[in-house]
């Protein structure tokens, strides 16, 4: 056993695989990189690259770098034809696609699976970055960034909802002390714990006590407003297809591709027809700048989690997903492929990657090349700067809640002066029959 390296040479395989095997390859960092150096030139890098090394070291076994492939992975067209670096494979102008492929039973009939060790493992999905509304043209001084996520005017009114929304609450409990409230309850919303109560809703915390009067509750209700999250600007695949304004982004050659194609749903061909004709249509090559543009508003990804946040880092907090709920969502195994009729180096480089898999080889590579984890978001939400234009409803709904809860504060003091008066006139009119009588003194 020779150690190169952190890798470990295992050296147990000693067949002598003579032909010169054809690589099929493209751009996609960090699985591998391609860099062109001169005219049909090009240096190669990457995670896969140096697991392919160590195999081919292993299996005494040679090869030789095709030119990149157009059209990436390889998905199935509409007319029978492949396309990317399966459409390579299969008509035999390349042994091997060095990628990490999805298992679909259309690949699997013409690709030999190295399905022993898979050597990634992701689900797709669609993600689209969180609702932006254009701001009003204020001057920049008012818009400070030392008090993101909010804006400095943001801040300021949302302090003056807090603090109008406690005035009201304290008010209309203290107003109806001894009819609707009782005592325990008007010393518990004090100015203060009103206060503390009204900041608690906008943190999301709930509160031990709940007034009892309906004007109360209204003032409580409205406090509720001023919880923000994150919206969509859309959320299916019908109102993407509807929409003229969006670009859809994905890697090229994704297996899926050919499903749509076949789809029974409209706004799915839709997609498949984006990605043919190339309208409106963002093809990801693997550079910094397409993924950062993959993330602006008004774009619908097609990617997968892992990725985002290698590319993205931070930004991809941004991103949310289209689809609420995945019950049954799950990483998918992704594999090497070879061509047809290799069954004896296929069974050879399985036994392989299982030595490799198991000696903590494959999982070193892993960690140089994608680190030692996933990157998480501060929060399970995505956090943007919001502006006036998003807090129209708080700047419309404060004062008619303030309005509602004195409306229905006057209501209730003339309700119960009605009723005072009434029994009042009752007890005057029993007086006066001599149904009653006045206690002396």
């Amino acid at each position: 056993m020779e150690r190169v390296g952190s890798l470990v040479r295992l050296g147990n395989f000693s067949d002598v695989y003579t032909e010169e095997l054809k690589i099929a390859n493209f751009h996609d960092p960090p699985f591998l990189y391609v860099e062109e150096i001169g005219e049909g030139r090009y240096n190669y890098s990457g995670y896969l690259l140096d697991l392919w090394d160590v195999m081919c070291r292993e299996l005494n076994v040679t090869y030789r770098m095709l030119p990149p492939s157009p059209g990436g992975f390889g998905a199935l067209l509409t007319n029978g034809t492949w396309t990317g670096m399966v459409g390579e494979v299969v008509s035999q102008r390349a042994d091997v696609a060095l990628s990490w492929l999805h298992y679909r039973r259309d690949r699997a009939a013409v690709l030999e699976y190295l399905d022993m060790v898979p050597v990634f493992s992701a689900s797709y999905d669609f993600f689209l970055r969180a609702g932006e509304r254009d701001a009003p043209q204020l001057s920049g001084d008012v818009f400070s960034s030392l008090l993101r996520p909010l804006h400095t005017n943001v801040w300021l009114l949302l302090l003056l909802s807090i603090l109008v929304l406690s005035v009201g609450l304290t008010l209309t409990v203290r107003l109806n002390r001894g009819r609707g409230e009782t005592e325990s309850t008007c010393r518990q919303f004090s100015l203060g714990s009103s206060v503390l109560a009204i900041f608690m809703t906008v943190t999301g915390q709930g509160w031990s006590v709940l007034p009892a009067c309906l004007s109360a509750r209204t003032v409580t209700i409205s406090s509720w407003v001023l919880v923000s999250r994150p919206e969509a600007p859309i959320n299916s695949l019908e109102e993407f297809a509807a929409r003229d304004d969006w670009t859809f982004a994905m890697e090229s050659g994704v297996g899926i591709i050919g499903d749509w194609a076949k789809s029974a749903s409209a706004s799915e061909r839709h997609l498949y027809r984006r990605v043919v004709t190339g309208e409106r249509f963002l093809a990801l090559n693997g550079t910094p700048e397409v993924m950062a543009r993959a993330a602006r508003p008004n774009t619908l990804l097609y990617y997968n989690m892992p990725m985002l946040f290698k590319w993205l880092e931070e930004d991809a907090c941004h991103l949310l997903p289209l689809r609420k709920k995945h019950p049954h969502r799950r990483e998918e195994p992704n594999y090497l492929v070879l061509r047809r009729g290799l069954g004896a180096l296929r069974n050879r480089m399985n036994k392989l990657l299982q030595r490799l898999l198991q000696s903590g080889a494959v999982d070193r590579l892993r960690r140089r090349w994608f680190g030692h984890g996933r990157r998480l978001c501060a929060a399970v939400a995505a956090v943007r700067p919001l502006t006036l234009a998003d807090l129209a409803a708080v700047l419309a709904v404060t004062p008619l809640a303030a309005a509602a809860g004195c409306l229905l504060l006057g209501v209730e003091l003339l309700v119960r002066r009605l009723g005072r008066r009434r029994d009042q006139q009752r007890r005057q009119r029993l007086w006066g029959r001599g149904g009653l009588r006045q206690r002396p003194g």
